[in-house]
């Protein structure tokens, strides 16, 4: 949750800014964490996309709702299309995040954020439901699905170790060896 500031100072009670993120991936998520791939990200993007545009489509001339939950749907709504564009841009250009972080991880980033504005959403549709015409509010969609755990077998996580070793030992060939050989070489010529 967003922390809730006024005049540049924190409203107490209003937010959990002090907390981490519990969708940001941390350093090594891709080789042991969870990843979601791209088609189910935009299958579940698609579908949250449709729900929100239905239920917009009946909450905004809902006469009966209340100031307060007409103005927090409208701040949900624009951090929803904010999110959408978000995943947009990721589905038509997929890139890496870190070194164990490809695109698989950031999609899993953006499936947990789904699932967390779904859950607002559907208060909002039962808000809807009961203050609105329920003939207008849609039913809210399945959950998503969560992301899945990565399988690191044995095979890719010895890889994996290969891989640092190699990276290891050109490096310490780099700093200390070659140096090490360019003082005893000049030293042999005479």
């Amino acid at each position: 949750m967003e922390a809730i500031q006024l005049a540049g100072r924190r409203v107490i009670g209003f937010g959990l800014g002090d907390q981490p993120d519990a969708c940001t991936a941390w350093p090594f998520q891709g080789l042991f964490g969870y990843v979601v791939e791209l088609p189910v990200l935009k299958a579940e993007d698609e579908q949250t996309d449709q729900y929100m545009k239905s239920l917009n489509a009946a909450l905004a001339p809902c006469a009966a709702m209340r100031d307060v939950d007409k103005v927090g749907w409208q701040a949900l709504l624009t951090k929803w299309n904010t999110l959408h564009a978000a995943i947009q841009d990721l589905l038509a250009n997929p890139r890496l995040v870190g070194a164990w972080q490809g695109y698989e991880v950031a999609a899993a980033e953006y499936m947990c954020r789904i699932s967390a504005i779904r859950v607002q959403s559907d208060m909002y549709q039962k808000i809807g439901a009961t203050q609105c015409d329920p003939k207008l509010v849609p039913n809210a969609p399945p959950p998503p699905e969560p992301p899945h755990k990565r399988d690191a077998g044995t095979s890719e996580l010895t890889s994996t170790i290969k891989t640092v070793a190699v990276a290891v030992a050109v490096t310490a060939g780099v700093v200390y060896i070659i140096p090490l050989v360019g003082r005893l070489l000049p030293a042999r010529a005479r």
